[in-house]
Formats: structure tokens, sequence, C-alpha cells
């Protein structure tokens, strides 16, 4: 042993399907986390890869904008984005799908505070 850590990487003797097995289960974790924290995902993803991101929007303010406002749509935008290409085909029903999640999710946020909004009551 020469003493060096190999930090972020993995030992050369593991085998690729062992390799494989981490990243699904890493993919996995990172879907389960988008799903339920989008706003977390999006950061996470952002510092991950700061040059997607990037190149997806070619500045800082867009995706902080979707950070804020429409996270699980900036995510889904991010994710599904192909240099050179965009977004073709299929990936615009799941960016669609995003817009509805977050749409839904401020309609259901109104709803459920109706009764502190100026003007709403529940006796209609």
């Amino acid at each position: 042993m020469d003493g060096t850590a190999t930090i972020g990487r993995l030992a050369p003797g593991i085998p690729s399907e062992v390799r494989e097995a981490r990243e699904e289960r890493l993919m996995c974790l990172f879907a389960i986390l988008a799903g339920l924290f989008p706003r977390i995902a999006f950061g996470i993803y952002w510092i991950a890869r700061p040059e997607t991101v990037n190149a997806v929007f070619g500045t800082w303010l867009w995706p902080l904008l979707g950070l804020i406002f429409l996270p699980f749509t900036t995510l889904m935008y991010t994710i599904l984005w192909t240099p050179g290409k965009g977004l073709t085909g299929w990936d615009w029903l799941w960016v669609g799908i995003a817009v509805v999640l977050d749409l839904g999710h401020y309609g259901y946020s109104a709803y459920g505070n109706r009764e502190q909004i100026p003007g709403m009551s529940s006796s209609a």
C-alpha cells in the first residue's frame, strides 16, 4: 500500500457489477429525494454538476428562479435536457407533469390556507 487514500472513487479491485449496483442505488436515493424534496435535490444537483446546469440555462438567474418558484419543473428540465438537442418528444410530457405538480402544490397550499386569505371563507 502506498498510503494514499482513494477519495471519491472505488478501489480498482471492485468488479464493474458492484460499481453499477452502487450507482443504481444512488440514483434510486436521488429519485426519492427529488420526489420528496425537489428544492434540496436540485440544489444538490446544481452543486454536484454546475457545468450541466450552466449548459442548460446559460446563467445563474433562471435556475435560481426555478429553484424558488417551480422546483419540480426546473429539476425535470435540467435532468432531461440533452446537450446539442435540448428537449425532444416525450421529454416535454415529463416537464408538463412537473408543471402540473408545481401548480398543484401552490393550489393545494392556497386551498389549505383559505381561512387565512382575506376575502375567503369556508361558507360558500
